[in-house]
């Protein structure tokens, strides 16, 4: 599967420019609802989506809107859904950690911490049933190696090889609590490595690498895939990160790099144009529907 780095680049500024249009109309007091933002973990969930084919399914945790727009599921649902309208991804009654989207793969995001990995163990085991040939992804934070489901969840993958793979975004953080003060000095991923294929990548490295670890990952499943990464706005609410500040430094921030190095070419500018356009026209659309 070739990697195309300008889909890879919409997906990804579609997801940051989304995330900053929520954040900037928050205050307005009309999303009466906590919202869990992912501005910064862009290149986890792009890099995951691109991987899947048709048939595949993933299944996410209460930061949702990242992975919900990267497998693609509608903006306008999105939005509504915020508002609390009936033409949301849940008829309005779900909110941000309960968005859906099966028509593109993406079978729904839970609220509390762990219950995606079981519900996606399931739906691995009726896959493997079924002898469909399509994987299963369970999408979650750093916090759910903390939880019982998770643990049973690899000795049942492990023990019937299910095609399932473990994706943990970590960004160093449940809630305000940095990952050493709750979780053993050893790393999630060397610590699932005697379970299964198991390995670790940083989206320093780019969407493109995580997108070809994944790939891997496939290949071996069952198998778990620790992603590094930064969030660079507060556990819940549109401000800044108190832990780490805007941290969006180059560095740290996959987008920004991946936007310079499609710059670099000839025409770079001219082919992330119509992105820019046909995003910023889409979010124009989709907050005054929810508005009116």
């Amino acid at each position: 599967m070739p990697f195309d780095a300008l889909e890879a680049f919409r997906r990804m500024y579609l997801i940051r420019k989304v995330e900053e249009a929520i954040a900037e109309h928050y205050h307005e007091g009309k999303m009466r609802l906590p919202v869990h933002l992912s501005i910064g973990q862009e290149a986890p969930a792009v890099g995951v989506a691109m991987a899947l084919t048709k048939g595949d399914q993933l299944y996410a945790s209460h930061r949702s809107h990242h992975p919900y727009l990267a497998m693609g599921g509608s903006i306008e649902k999105l939005i509504a859904e915020l508002y609390g309208s009936p033409d949301g991804a849940t008829g309005g009654w779900g909110g941000s950690m309960y968005l859906t989207a099966p028509e593109v793969g993406y079978m729904g995001s839970f609220a509390v911490v762990g219950d995606c990995v079981s519900v996606a163990i399931g739906a691995a085991l009726a896959m493997q049933l079924e002898k469909s040939g399509n994987i299963v992804v369970a999408y979650f934070g750093d916090a759910v190696p903390e939880t019982g489901q998770f643990w049973e969840a690899l000795n049942f993958a492990a023990l019937h090889k299910l095609p399932i793979v473990f994706v943990c975004e970590n960004n160093g953080y449940a809630t305000q609590t940095p990952q050493e003060q709750r979780q053993p000095a050893s790393a999630i991923w060397v610590r699932v490595a005697p379970w299964m294929s198991s390995q670790f990548i940083s989206d320093r490295r780019g969407v493109e690498a995580i997108k070809d670890c994944i790939m891997a990952a496939r290949q071996s499943a069952p198998a778990f895939v620790e992603i590094e990464t930064v969030r660079f706005v507060e556990h819940v609410g549109p401000n800044p990160s108190p832990e780490k500040g805007v941290g969006k430094a180059i560095e740290t921030n996959p987008l920004m790099q991946l936007e310079l190095q499609l710059s670099s070419f000839n025409g770079g500018q001219h082919r992330l144009k119509p992105i820019w356009t046909a995003v910023n026209e889409a979010m124009r659309l989709a907050f005054g529907k929810a508005e009116a």
